[in-house]
């Protein structure tokens, strides 16, 4: 593993990034593969070459977050931070590989908490809206990476 991304939970339906079914121009998607500089002719195909660079994405919960107050948002992020970190102890046991946070107030949350942990958190969180607007920073991260 060379690079973990944590997302906050999946998008609504049909958007999600390992879904080999789905479209490259998918945001989160389209936006990983650019900073890979690939063009994958299918998203299977790009799935594929971003597990072969040793990339991994996971959620910090897989419990719906659209539409909920700030409040129940962070609740949220941190009754499933738990499991979030079992699942990290299980791909990245060493703690070595880095951990890229992309939403701003992700970042907030868990970065403290996964520092305190262990974890390579040497990139700071990239709101979302950015990232989708422009992968510059993000790939700018990704590719130091």
């Amino acid at each position: 593993m060379k690079l973990v991304v944590i997302a906050d939970s999946p998008p609504k339906p049909r958007l999600y990034f390992y879904d080999p079914l789905g479209r490259v121009t998918e945001p989160l998607f389209a936006a990983m593969m650019n900073a890979l500089c690939y063009k994958p002719t299918t998203k299977e195909d790009g799935l594929h070459e971003f597990r072969r660079r040793g990339g991994l994405l996971v959620n910090a919960t897989y419990r719906p977050l659209d539409g909920l107050t700030h409040a129940a948002y962070v609740e949220a992020i941190q009754q499933s931070y738990p499991a979030l970190l079992d699942e990290l102890l299980k791909v990245v046991p060493e703690k070595l590989a880095p951990i890229l946070l992309i939403k701003a107030r992700l970042c907030r949350l868990l970065e403290p908490k996964l520092k305190a942990d262990g974890f390579t958190m040497p990139y700071k969180g990239i709101g979302i809206t950015s990232l989708l607007k422009t992968a510059g920073k993000f790939r700018e991260q990704f590719a130091a990476l």
